[in-house]
């Protein structure tokens, strides 16, 4: 089986979790796995992540750059018309939209990787709302409430869930506690990080003592 994954995948400073996911999953399919990526942060890709790339055919492709824009397009859908489907790993509009288009000019069936449901979709974006309508499926994390909600919004679409698999290998337990609170995900606005500061000195000033933050990404 011959698997497309749109749209481009964006590194260094663009490199998001649900990027690596992507690479994490797929990685392991045993099946032929095309992955678009823009070319203009390829050489930004991390040591760890370096690994994962190597099962992916890449797709040379622009989504920074808008002079290289069409052109980087062109060269997916050229993989496009050789899958056997399209699939977008991110429910945000433009990236759907770029996945829904290859679909509709390559003819190969769509489905869309749902991470969380955004105010986008249920505010009824009527382009977006078509090209989940036209998508053969959705994926979706194993949480309840996602899947609940897009039952709610699409009850004729298969819908199939995704767990995110840990290596309880690479994990220890211990009595000691080192944190009092724990910040996970990419250090960036898009998470919020910018009311971090904010919300933490709150929750010092409340909790009577100087308490420890960790913070994963």
């Amino acid at each position: 089986m011959k698997i497309l994954i749109s749209p481009p995948m964006r590194f260094g400073n663009y490199f998001t979790g649900a990027a690596r996911r992507t690479l994490e999953v797929y990685n392991r399919l045993g099946e032929e796995v095309y992955l678009c990526v823009d070319w203009d942060t390829f050489s930004l890709v991390d040591e760890e992540v370096k690994p994962l790339l190597s099962s992916f055919h890449v797709v040379k492709s622009y989504s920074v750059s808008r002079v290289k824009y069409l052109l980087g397009f062109l060269n997916c859908l050229k993989t496009a018309r050789k899958a056997d489907f399209i699939l977008s790993y991110s429910e945000f509009s433009l990236s759907v939209l770029y996945s829904y288009l290859l679909s509709l000019l390559s003819g190969k069936p769509l489905i869309i990787f749902v991470h969380h449901v955004t105010e986008e979709l249920r505010s009824g974006n009527k382009l977006l709302r078509r090209a989940f309508n036209r998508s053969l499926g959705i994926i979706t994390l194993d949480n309840e409430e996602v899947v609940e909600e897009l039952r709610r919004m699409f009850p004729e679409k298969k819908i199939l869930t995704s767990t995110n698999g840990v290596n309880t290998d690479l994990y220890f337990t211990s009595e000691e506690k080192i944190c009092d609170g724990l910040f996970i995900g990419n250090y960036g606005v898009r998470k919020g990080v910018n009311y971090l500061d904010k919300i933490w000195k709150f929750v010092n000033a409340k909790g009577g003592r100087k308490l420890t933050l960790c913070i994963l990404w």
